[in-house]
């Protein structure tokens, strides 16, 4: 005699329980594990000086530090007003906040329209965004 198809309903159960701890349980011990290492990595980059700098040589550490130190250094001299009468105008429109508010309002309105242009548009659309 064959067996009935389904009529056991503890395996429905034992596979459900078997999907969840076998699978689940398992893949986020897995994780946590390496979460674990990894931020016991960070902890010893850490202390070491950062996490770039565990694995560099003594050069390529004074060579870093240097680089981080010009980094941060500001230009001490602003760049000096035009003389030609032409030119300081233009220069003194461009290094305006102003205009750079200006600027970022028309890419703004031209991010805008790009948005709006869409597939099966009408006509009266189509005049509008152009």
């Amino acid at each position: 005699q064959q067996p009935i198809r389904e009529i056991n309903i503890h395996m429905y159960l034992y596979f459900v329980f078997f999907i969840v701890f076998g699978s689940f349980f398992t893949l986020n011990l897995f994780i946590g594990v390496i979460i674990d290492n990894f931020n016991e990595q960070k902890k010893k980059g850490r202390d070491v000086g950062g996490s770039l700098e565990m694995f560099m040589t003594e050069d390529q550490k004074k060579y870093y530090a240097a680089m981080k130190k010009m980094g941060k250094k500001k230009p001490v001299k602003a760049i000096p007003r035009p003389r030609w009468r032409p030119q300081a105008i233009v220069f003194g429109i461009v290094t305006n906040k102003k205009f750079d508010m200006i600027i970022m309002m028309f890419i703004g309105l031209n991010m805008l329209t790009m948005t709006l242009d869409h597939y099966h548009q009408s006509e009266m659309w189509n005049f509008a965004l152009n």
